[in-house]
């Protein structure tokens, strides 16, 4: 896969018979946050479309067992809305093995 710096962070371009899930798994990303990085409301992509893969400063932390939302901002030295704001959260519920961007 082809990564060139620009912009802010990574970018990659769309070749033919990619699609999103395999962009962000190559990316070390979810589908969602290749989306909102992206600002894609539909999982439609063509070649030769250059996306964002990487947040330039983003900061991500994988939830372990037993860890809550409070903790996990209060080791970032954030909030927990900002924690829900960043990764369209609507509720506290968190699952072990989960990816939150934190900053």
């Amino acid at each position: 896969m082809k990564r060139k710096s620009g912009g802010g962070g990574n970018t990659y371009t769309v070749k033919k018979g990619d699609t999103l899930w395999s962009i962000a798994q190559a990316h070390n990303m979810t589908v969602q946050q290749l989306k909102d990085l992206n600002g894609l409301t539909s999982d439609d992509i063509y070649p030769g479309q250059v996306l964002i893969v990487s947040g330039g400063g983003a900061v991500y932390h994988t939830v372990k067992k037993g860890e809550t939302l409070w903790g996990i901002a209060q080791q970032y030295n954030t909030t927990v809305n900002a924690i829900k704001s960043l990764n369209g959260l609507t509720s506290d519920v968190i699952q072990p093995g989960q990816r939150l961007r934190v900053k």
